[in-house]
């Protein structure tokens, strides 16, 4: 018998412009305390809300809770097939791509699977166009024409541009009382939602205190991010 896991890492911080854009949300989450759009609830959340401390030097490094994640899916590989990972005449090898993130979810994951020896496994860094593990990175035609290609990116201009959108902007507008507010702000208001679901920061009734903007058809499929 033999088992070939690929996995991705587990939940990470997001890259430096968005760490950079999210400090932004406090100054609207200010203005948010008082609109009476809102529950008294969603207020109150707004009240408590705080953005969550990230230096830029930690851009798309795993979080605490990525390390529960791969740590919990190791045991859980472990319990499911105890005798396979329980006998001294298997052999395994772990690798990861080169960064912090995959690194540690790679050593969580080992922790998880081997609770009494992990010390015994060291997870092998592959080369960054690793063919197994990244192969688009050494696809000349993924570079050309997705990479490298202004016109891949055709398609969410469109959206940008369209009707849907200008509609989407003005619902939200109106709904916060942000004249200002435009693309990019929705779209960093729809990333640290999900982000900060994940990280289980600020939460409200599950999910983060931003996504109680997303209320209607049009914003919760706005397909931002």
């Amino acid at each position: 018998d033999s088992f070939i896991f690929l996995y991705r890492h587990g939940t990470r911080y997001p890259g430096k412009k968005t760490i950079s854009k999210y400090f932004r949300l406090t100054d609207l989450a200010e203005s948010l305390k008082t609109n009476k759009l809102l529950s008294d609830e969603e207020r109150r959340a707004f009240e408590k809300w705080k953005p969550l401390e990230i230096k830029l030097d930690h851009q798309k490094y795993l979080t605490k809770e990525g390390e529960e994640e791969l740590f919990e899916l190791g045991k859980r590989f472990r319990n499911q097939f105890p005798h396979f990972f329980g006998s001294d005449n298997t052999s395994f090898s772990f690798k990861h791509t080169p960064t912090q993130r995959t690194n540690v979810s790679a050593r969580k994951f080992i922790e998880g699977l081997f609770p009494h020896d992990a010390e015994k496994y060291q997870p092998l860094e592959v080369a960054r166009d690793d063919p197994i593990l990244r192969p688009y990175k050494g696809c000349q035609l993924w570079r050309t024409s997705v990479k490298k290609n202004p016109e891949s990116l055709k398609e969410k201009r469109a959206l940008i541009q369209s009707q849907h959108m200008e509609n989407l902007i003005n619902e939200m507008r109106e709904m916060l009382r942000f004249d200002f507010l435009d693309f990019k702000d929705i779209e960093l208001i729809y990333t640290m939602c999900g982000f900060e679901t994940a990280w289980r920061h600020s939460l409200l009734n599950g999910k983060s205190t931003w996504c109680s903007l997303f209320r209607n058809e049009n914003l919760l499929y706005c397909g931002c991010g």
